[in-house]
């Protein structure tokens, strides 16, 4: 009997979700399980529906089991966020196979991206531990890295969100060596942060949940049985949101000090300082405002210095490519139009910088 396990938040199920479930009994699956957030979910908010209406919903969807992902690994970022979820169905020893969406829908290319992804946390270890403490967006500098070393293609993967969890999920099983054999399908229809539904009835989850908070009807988008459920729980008030923790979450806040905020799982990059400046917010919108304003304007600054380093980089190497011009001139004769072409031939031919190629002549011929 084959089995196969899904990883998911299902906050709210919709078109796409029912169309993925439908892929996987279509690939030969006689069961489904699902390991799913709980009333949480991982992008730090509320999930709409509770966990057990989402589990049901699911059921209907045609899901045999759904199990609960614990919460520190729901609302971890997508590395531990996988390896939850894998553990979880690697541990029940009769689930053959993970299937999970991905824009590529390329196994081949997904599993290219993640042993890349791996190879620059291995062997570039220092220097990617150095970028995030200097504040670099950490998925922006692990792209830049595997462009660098991987070629731009296996870049490219990277750079779409359901490409980035499916190589978390590939790499949780080469982790743990999971016997869970990975199957990817083809997501359809509109993009995962897509602010308008597609012409074939799908919409992405971001957006039903903000036109569902607009009043807007989404019956459209979801499963028969699943908007009748969402709009019952609106009716009688069983809509969740954090804006009902919001007096508890700035308490908790205003009595907390710096220090103890840095102790918190998943907090870095100065995020407990921005938090601690922010915490006099009167609410969780303005807090959460505070924090984002911080956030761009320490991004821009990283920005300006990363330019300016390119900058300063630029300048030394003119300087050393000047000096070793005018070495060549007086001692080998040549004119600053050969002087030019041998410097970058020479650094063409053995794969250096025009800067290595320089410092060479200058220590040469001084």
């Amino acid at each position: 009997m084959k089995i196969s396990g899904i990883i998911c938040e299902y906050n709210p199920l919709h078109n796409g979700h029912l169309y993925h479930l439908e892929q996987v009994r279509r690939g030969g699956a006689e069961g489904i399980v699902a390991v799913m957030s709980g009333n949480f979910v991982q992008r730090g908010d509320a999930a709409l529906l509770d966990k057990f209406t989402r589990a049901r919903l699911a059921i209907e969807g045609g899901v045999d089991l759904v199990l609960e992902l614990p919460v520190p690994y729901a609302l971890a970022p997508a590395e531990n966020f996988a390896m939850g979820g894998v553990a979880l169905l690697t541990a029940l020893g009769n689930v053959q196979e993970i299937s999970f969406g991905s824009e590529c829908g390329d196994i081949h290319l997904l599993s290219q991206a993640a042993q890349a992804c791996q190879g620059c946390k291995t062997d570039y270890a220092d220097l990617m531990d150095d970028s995030r403490r200097s504040g670099y967006y950490y998925p922006e500098v692990l792209s830049q890295m595997v462009g660098q070393l991987y070629g731009e293609e296996t870049a490219a993967v990277l750079r779409s969100p359901n490409n980035t969890l499916a190589i978390a999920y590939l790499n949780a099983i080469e982790e743990m060596d999971s016997p869970l054999q990975p199957m990817t399908i083809p997501r359809r229809g509109a993009g995962h942060n897509s602010s308008q539904p597609a012409p074939d009835g799908t919409a992405s989850a971001t957006y039903i949940r903000q036109f569902f908070a607009e009043g807007g009807d989404c019956r459209r988008m979801m499963p028969s049985y699943a908007w009748p459920a969402l709009r019952e729980a609106k009716q009688n008030g069983h809509i969740a949101s954090m804006e009902y923790l919001e007096r508890l979450i700035l308490y908790k806040l205003r009595t907390t000090d710096a220090d103890d905020l840095h102790d918190i799982a998943e907090i870095g990059q100065g995020l407990e300082h921005r938090l601690y400046k922010a915490k006099r917010s009167a609410s969780l919108e303005e807090l959460l405002q505070a924090i984002r304003m911080g956030s761009a304007f320490r991004h821009r600054l990283l920005g300006l210095q990363k330019e300016n380093n390119k900058l300063r980089a630029k300048l030394e190497e003119l300087r050393y490519v000047s000096r070793a011009k005018c070495l060549l001139i007086t001692e080998q004769g040549m004119s600053e139009e050969a002087a030019h072409r041998y410097i970058e031939k020479s650094a063409m031919d053995t794969r250096r910088t025009r800067k290595e190629v320089s410092l060479e002549i200058i220590a040469k011929y001084e």
